[in-house]
């Protein structure tokens, strides 16, 4: 079964694929528990504990509705110590984007999220952290024999 079709995702594919699951655990894998719950709740979806081959048309058409167009208003933000998005750091203008080594301070570099370089969520960051270390690594060890 296709989940994803011409028109996007499709949640009765996926009701077809797992019809016992419970509708609450039905996104699980695609989206964090408690976001599924709100998708189920913004889409009048209750109760959640039913099995999804339960789900009617009506039903459905507003989970693909929510899920593919999911409005909602920002009512405030925690404080820094909670944060999971932040930015900011040492200017990439600053550095050597070849080398990572400070444009400024001879033998400085810097690596991962210490310079500002902000990306998607996803493990990007990981995968910055990683390539550029692996830039200035190469570039001092080059520098060292040279």
């Amino acid at each position: 079964i296709r989940l994803v079709t011409d028109e996007g995702f499709d949640i009765g594919r996926l009701c077809k694929l797992l019809p016992k699951r419970s509708i609450e655990n039905l996104l699980g894998g695609l989206l964090p528990k408690r976001i599924g719950q709100a998708v189920l709740r913004a889409a009048n979806v209750a109760p959640m504990t039913r099995a999804a081959e339960s789900l009617s048309a009506d039903e459905i058409d507003a989970l693909n509705r929510v899920l593919k167009d999911w409005r909602m208003d920002v009512l405030g933000i925690e404080d820094f110590e909670r944060a999971q998005v932040t930015a900011g750091g040492a200017l990439l203008k600053e550095f050597d984007i070849g080398t990572l080594e400070s444009t400024i301070v001879s033998n400085l570099y810097a690596v991962g999220e210490v310079l500002d370089v902000d990306g998607d969520c996803g493990g990007f960051n990981l995968q910055w952290a990683w390539g550029s270390a692996f830039i200035a690594a190469d570039a001092i060890i080059r520098k060292n024999n040279a």
